[in-house]
């Protein structure tokens, strides 16, 4: 419904239609839910509902919290965690070249930053671990 306000006043009867039909006959029976749906509603009254009292409601701030409050719901329905799969990936990831390299001590070409998905051989990750250390000892004045 949000997403219908935002597309302007052009779209004001689609999204009338939409709150009698979809959401309607649900805050009948919730309180909260009707609660937040007259708070959406508002946004109507307005020439310009992002300078509304309700105007946050179209915020990208509040897109993020409604997108990541979905996610989790979808992800807790299917008996999944609510955190992204691909986090939890790169997490294990790390561990495991950590692991392989301190235990096993074996030679493969590391992950260096996984933002950028860059790669390094071994040799350069050591250096690059001893300049680090070098870099942040004591300084001599």
């Amino acid at each position: 419904m949000i997403e219908l306000i935002r597309q302007g006043p052009e779209k004001i009867s689609e999204c009338l239609g939409f709150a009698r039909r979809e959401l309607a006959p649900r805050a009948a029976k919730n309180e909260q839910f009707l609660e937040e749906m007259e708070r959406v509603m508002a946004l109507l009254a307005f020439p310009d509902p992002s300078k509304s009292a309700v105007g946050h409601l179209l915020s990208y701030e509040q897109r993020q919290k409604v997108v990541s409050a979905l996610n989790t719901a979808i992800l807790t329905s299917q008996c999944q965690s609510k955190d992204p799969r691909l986090l939890f990936l790169l997490r294990q990831l790390a561990f495991t070249q950590s692991q392989l390299q301190e235990r096993i001590k074996l030679v493969f070409p590391v992950i260096r930053d996984f933002k950028e998905a860059t790669f390094c051989a071994m040799d350069e990750e050591k250096s690059l671990k001893i300049s680090e250390k070098e870099n942040s000892g004591p300084k001599q004045q």
